[in-house]
């Protein structure tokens, strides 16, 4: 018996019970086929990138006078560039002089901004104090101030109360100096006749109006037109006298005005009532004077309204003596 034979029938019959083995083994020459064929398409590829001729790495040969003249331009580069390097190095330290110092500056600023911020927040606490008291102040203020109107209301309903009592006095007056221009003529015809009469009687009366308490006299002036006009013209001198001070009034192209003056040696005195509100009102305009309850409202006259004062504070018990524009006094009761 040959084993080969029997081998090969083996084998024969394997290949011919196991097709899948075959296919196998093709596929497998394939790819070796393939990969042998790869190689030479690298291998050739490289062989066409490789130059055909070598590259000569000998130096040039060069003159000498050529060399000199590239020697000293590389050395005036060389220069050039250590003059380069020299004016950076300058400015690199100026420019780290200026840091240190701008670093100084932030750091001071930095503190001037720290002590500016505690100013301003004190400063802060402070005005929050002073508004605090200001709207205070203010509440006080607009009570004042309500307090001021319901008094000016009260003044000058006070007011009106004394302009009306002012006419209702002038026209009282009026009335009795028409009587007493009436009766006057008949009294001093009178005592032109029997001057011891009256002599008599004013002796009589005087005794017999002792024991009686005096009804008391007040001066003023027919109207504001008249002390205007006498002032003007010298005849009388208006005062306000507080304390030891005293104001002269003085009239000039209608406006009223004060003037210090040393308080007169004698005066006769005026009620608060008759004298003139714009008189009143220059005085508070001029002087601050606190108590205006202590001012004292007087005049200078002449020696004919003195003598005739004196004559009826002589002859009479109380009246209204009312001064005329000619400086006569007539008295109102």
């Amino acid at each position: 018996m040959n084993p080969f034979y029997v081998y090969s029938g083996q084998a024969y019959r394997s290949k011919q019970s196991n097709p899948d083995e075959i296919e196998a083994l093709q596929t497998d020459v394939m790819r070796f086929v393939a990969i042998l064929g790869f190689c030479l398409m690298v291998v050739f590829a490289l062989v066409q990138s490789l130059p055909q001729k070598p590259k000569d790495d000998r130096p040039e040969i060069h003159s000498k006078q050529m060399l000199i003249q590239q020697v000293n331009l590389l050395q005036s580069r060389v220069r050039n560039l250590q003059l380069i390097a020299a004016s950076e190095e300058k400015r690199l330290t100026s420019l780290i002089e200026r840091r240190k110092i701008m670093e100084q500056e932030a750091l001071t600023a930095r503190q001037k901004l720290g002590s500016i911020k505690a100013e301003v927040r004190e400063q802060g606490k402070v005005l929050s104090r002073i508004s605090t008291d200001l709207d205070k102040k203010k509440q006080r203020l607009s009570s004042i101030k309500s307090k001021l109107q319901k008094k000016k209301v009260q003044v000058q309903k006070t007011e009106l109360e004394l302009e009306r009592f002012r006419k209702d006095l002038a026209e009282k007056e009026k009335q009795s100096l028409k009587a007493n221009k009436q009766s006057k003529p008949k009294q001093t015809a009178q005592k032109q006749k029997d001057p011891s009469k009256t002599e008599q009687k004013k002796e009589t009366a005087t005794q017999a109006q002792k024991p009686e308490p005096k009804k008391g006299f007040s001066l003023r002036f027919a109207s504001e037109k008249v002390l205007q006009n006498l002032i003007r013209q010298g005849k009388v001198g208006f005062f306000a006298i507080h304390a030891s001070q005293a104001w002269n009034l003085s009239v000039k192209d209608g406006q009223v005005a004060y003037k210090a003056a040393s308080p007169p040696q004698k005066i006769y005195e005026m009620t608060d009532f008759t004298v003139p509100k714009e008189y009143k009102q220059a005085l508070k305009r001029k002087v601050a004077v606190f108590d205006r309850e202590k001012i004292t409202w007087g005049v200078t006259l002449t020696s004919r309204s003195v003598a005739e004062i004196k004559e009826y504070l002589s002859s009479d018990s109380g009246g209204s003596l009312v001064i005329q524009g000619d400086g006569g006094v007539e008295l109102v009761r």
